[in-house]
């Protein structure tokens, strides 16, 4: 696919949510998340000026330089559909900060935000691997 380099960041989503849509009226695929985690954290790493932790890394994405873990989790949000911000389990609460991040279609950012851990320990719902 000649020309995709020239296509700004959001081009991309666009194209990629319109090739999402029809698969799901397809019924060939059944979410329209796919891309949103890896692009979620990537946004956070930059927001905080820090790298993304090995895929290897199970209990958060991002280590800050002074050493705070950040864990990403996102969730694409379509049209209002009831359960659509719920998010994927937590495997583990050994983070410092849930760093969450809503997105719209199309992926701009709807909502960002942080939270200790004792807030998503107290609110969140822990699923062993």
């Amino acid at each position: 696919m000649e020309g995709l380099e020239n296509l700004v960041t959001a081009e991309l989503f666009r194209m990629y949510r319109g090739i999402l849509r029809e698969l799901t009226r397809r019924g060939i695929v059944r979410t329209m998340n796919a891309p949103a985690g890896d692009y979620a954290e990537d946004l956070v790493a930059a927001m905080f000026k820090e790298k993304l932790a090995d895929n290897s890394e199970r209990s958060w994405d991002i280590k800050s330089a002074d050493g705070e873990r950040l864990q990403v989790k996102c969730r694409v949000v379509q049209g209002g559909k009831r359960g659509q911000r719920q998010l994927s389990p937590f495997r583990t609460w050994d983070f410092d900060r849930a760093v969450i991040v809503l997105f719209d279609d199309e992926y701009a950012i709807l909502r960002c935000v942080a939270l200790p851990v004792d807030v998503v320990c107290a609110h969140g719902i822990y699923r062993k691997m």
